[in-house]
């Protein structure tokens, strides 16, 4: 019953969160951390789901733990649990991992999985709302196909950007990156609905 009631308050608080960001109310509120301490933080999260599969997840070595950046953190977090929360369910073996690398005025993560993968024409389409790659895999792992969508439009409001890139190669996986400034520059303009 516990697990139901998390899983249920998780779709709908994703639909309301949704309906924020497209009628204009999602408000950021921006504050200077230090990345990898919210990177640390969401794999904690994260890792009991990781374990349950016999993945390993973990923050790659050369990963830059210094970065400091002014952006909204509990949004942030969000888009990183959403990501990685989506690299375990679509993996059945092998491994997630996440990289921060400084450059120059920006920052960008990735967070790469051994999973099934994207198809190359499908890149894109995973990022539209309601929309999951394979209609026999939204059965075995559920969701709303919102995750995706949301964390798109929250780092698009901090004039960032987030992309996927995959072979569509089953166990060579798929790549999520997300591109920051350093200094987050609000953008709260509408963006175009993708019919």
């Amino acid at each position: 019953i516990q697990k139901n009631g998390q899983h249920l308050l998780h779709l709908i608080n994703d639909v309301l969160d949704m309906a924020k960001i497209e009628s204009g109310k999602m408000n950021l509120n921006i504050e200077k951390f230090n990345l990898q301490e919210i990177i640390e933080e969401v794999t904690s999260i994260t890792s009991p789901m990781a374990s349950e599969k016999n993945l390993a997840l973990f923050i790659e070595p050369d990963s830059d733990h210094e970065v400091e950046i002014n952006a909204d953190k509990i949004r942030l977090r969000q888009v990183m649990i959403n990501l990685i929360n989506n690299s375990i369910k679509f993996t059945e073996h092998g491994k997630i991992s996440i990289r921060v690398v400084r450059e120059e005025n920006n920052v960008l993560i990735s967070v790469k999985d051994t999973g099934i993968g994207i198809p190359i024409d499908q890149l894109e389409s995973v990022f539209q709302e309601f929309t999951q790659v394979d209609t026999s895999t939204t059965r075995k792992v559920g969701g709303t196909g919102l995750g995706l969508p949301i964390s798109r439009r929250l780092i698009e409001m901090h004039s960032g950007r987030l992309w996927a890139e995959s072979s569509g190669v089953d166990g060579e996986g798929s790549t999520f990156y997300v591109f920051l400034p350093i200094e987050a520059k609000i953008n709260l303009e509408e963006k175009p609905k993708v019919k």
